[in-house]
């Protein structure tokens, strides 16, 4: 079972596990919390290039509820 950072909400979460996904423009990972600092700090040092990082986050539970048309509608 994947690790998550407090706070954290998944269905299912207890099929989710550590693993990645290589892609064309990058690569997508299931990190466990506690890993998710030192992987990044380690990331930064191997590139000898600039980078462009891109973090995804979530909307806060009441940012979300302000975006919605109603309580039926799912936020997209």
């Amino acid at each position: 079972m994947l690790e998550m950072i407090k706070g954290c909400v998944v269905p299912c979460a207890e099929t989710l596990c550590e693993q990645y996904e290589k892609k064309e423009s990058g690569f997508v990972a299931n990190v466990n919390a506690s890993k998710i600092k030192s992987i990044f700090q380690y990331f930064i040092t191997m590139q000898s290039e600039r980078l462009f990082f891109v973090l995804e986050l979530p909307a806060d539970a009441n940012d979300e509820q302000l975006m919605r048309k109603d309580n039926t509608t799912l936020f997209q």
